[in-house]
């Protein structure tokens, strides 16, 4: 036999609906703050580098202190001049020596350019003989093998005017003049790798500075004496060419010196004197 069945009208079926679904709000997600850096996470740091921190700083002080002591020690040595601000006066024998210019602080300017011009620069270096000095002319040739093909080892080999620009600048560098306050005197230093050679280079400079100032008033005073000599000489000559006119016109018209006071212009000078005594006495009383 066969089981039983129920037969009866199919369940309703609800119709669908969009409204019926509503989804769960999903949670709002914030940005991640970052954590903040102190000095807890400083020392932190360093703590873990310390290592590294210490190899680094020991590299660099060993590297500083190979470098300082490579490189070559600079001596300086100086040397004072003393301005003489009085005027060499030729012409006027009462005032020989006047008193000190007064624009004394352009006057020191002046000098401290002629101290450091290029022309008193190739003096000293002329006298020393900087030109072979590697520590100055750094265009001179390698020596020993490396300079048999250098054709400035050469006989005959001149310099060029660039070389010699450059050797005066080099010279210009290790040179410098300072004016010692208000006063008249001058300081002169010069620096190089050698004691000696710094001092040589200050007192080199100096005497050649001295030597222009003096040749210069030498050579004033020479101009200005022969001048005067050649105006004495025109004068001597004029007085000499109205003293023979004077002896020609008293020859030609037979006039005769006559004794001190007896020509008519000295009577006439007492008479006037005397006019003037008397109105002198007159004017008293």
């Amino acid at each position: 036999m066969g089981g039983l069945r129920i037969r009866g009208p199919a369940p309703e079926r609800l119709p669908l609906s969009m409204s019926a679904y509503r989804p769960y709000p999903a949670p709002m997600l914030r940005p991640a703050q970052p954590a903040g850096f102190g000095i807890e996470e400083f020392l932190a740091i360093l703590q873990k580098r310390r290592w590294l921190i210490v190899k680094v700083a020991a590299v660099v002080m060993v590297a500083a202190t190979l470098y300082a002591f490579s490189q070559p020690s600079i001596y300086s040595a100086s040397a004072v001049v003393l301005l003489d601000g009085r005027k060499n006066t030729v012409a006027d024998a009462s005032a020989v020596l006047t008193q000190l210019q007064p624009d004394l602080p352009a006057t020191i300017q002046n000098q401290l350019q002629i101290i450091t011009s290029r022309a008193l620069a190739q003096k000293v270096i002329a006298e020393l003989g900087l030109a072979d000095d590697p520590e100055f002319n750094g265009s001179l040739p390698p020596a020993g093998i490396a300079g048999i093909a250098d054709p400035r080892n050469w006989d005959g080999a001149v310099a060029t005017s660039a070389e010699n620009d450059k050797l005066v600048d080099a010279f210009i560098k290790h040179v410098w003049a300072d004016a010692n306050g208000n006063s008249t005197a001058i300081t002169v230093s010069a620096n190089s790798r050698d004691p000696g050679k710094a001092a040589r280079i200050a007192n080199a400079v100096v005497k050649a500075y001295v030597e222009d100032q003096v040749g210069g008033r030498h050579a004033a005073t020479s101009q200005t004496t022969d001048w005067l000599q050649g105006r004495v000489n025109d004068l001597a000559g004029q007085l000499q060419a109205q003293n023979e006119e004077i002896q020609r016109f008293k020859a030609r018209n037979g006039l005769a010196d006559a004794g001190p006071g007896g020509s008519l212009v000295d009577q006439q000078m007492v008479g006037i004197n005397n006019q003037i005594v008397q109105a002198r006495s007159d004017l008293d009383q």
